[in-house]
C-alpha cells in the first residue's frame, strides 16, 4: 500500500488524458477533520476498507490535507 501526501494533481494525471477524473474521495462528516481519527487509529484497516469501497486509488482527508492512497499492484488489498 502506498500513500502520497499531499495529493498532487500532476502526479495523478500523468500519462492520462485531459478527460480523466480525479480519484474517488471518501466522504467525511467533518470536512477539515476528515478521516484523521480512523487513519490514526488503524491506518492499514482504513486503507484496506477504502480500497474495497473505492478501488485501487482513492483520496481521504487528514487534518484538512488530501491524502491519495494507491494500491501498488493495481488491485485492491482486500484480504
Amino acid at each position: 500500500i502506498r500513500v502520497v501526501l499531499p495529493s498532487d494533481p500532476d502526479l495523478l494525471s500523468s500519462g492520462a488524458s485531459s478527460a480523466s477524473r480525479p480519484p474517488p474521495r471518501a466522504p467525511a462528516w467533518l470536512p477539515w477533520l476528515g478521516h484523521t481519527w480512523p487513519i490514526l487509529r488503524d491506518p492499514v484497516a482504513f486503507q484496506r476498507e477504502g480500497h474495497k469501497r473505492y478501488g485501487p486509488v482513492f483520496t481521504a482527508i487528514l487534518l484538512g490535507t488530501p491524502l491519495t492512497f494507491f494500491d501498488e499492484i493495481g488491485r485492491a488489498s482486500c484480504r
